[in-house]
């Protein structure tokens, strides 16, 4: 599985990498600071999955949920952010993302989490599901 981190954070994107790569099998873990990078990536290679903040510099990660889903609309998303308000969780999904996981989330969620928008499922933490069906 080849995936792409987004997040502004250098030291969180480091941490998820490990994390990521130390409970699944992935081939390549990618990174970008932001959606211009993160476009700018997925223009340049082939991404299993897309793993995105919300919050960050020069393109946040509503534009990159709507840009990445006109240009690589098989590409599923997995949205982690600190953010589980409803207009969060709404916007996100309706920008196209398959999943919305709240980063106070237990590891094995993230492993969950991965796992079931890599396989075209979809998957709401229960902080963001309760958002939805609010």
């Amino acid at each position: 599985m080849r995936i792409l981190l987004v997040d502004d954070h250098t030291l969180f994107r480091a941490g998820l990498k490990g994390l990521l790569d130390g409970m699944l099998p992935v081939s390549e873990i990618g990174e970008a600071s932001n959606g211009v990078g993160a476009l700018e990536a997925l223009q340049n290679g082939k991404w299993d999955l897309l793993v995105t903040d919300l919050n960050m510099p020069d393109m946040d990660g509503f534009e990159l949920l709507r840009s990445a889903h006109e240009r690589h609309p098989d590409l599923p998303v997995l949205v982690l952010s600190m953010h589980a308000g409803g207009e969060f969780v709404h916007r996100a999904i309706s920008l196209g993302a398959a999943g919305f996981l709240v980063k106070d989330a237990a590891t094995e969620e993230l492993r969950l989490a991965v796992e079931a928008v890599a396989r075209g499922e979809v998957y709401l933490s229960p902080r963001a599901a309760k958002q939805v069906v609010a």
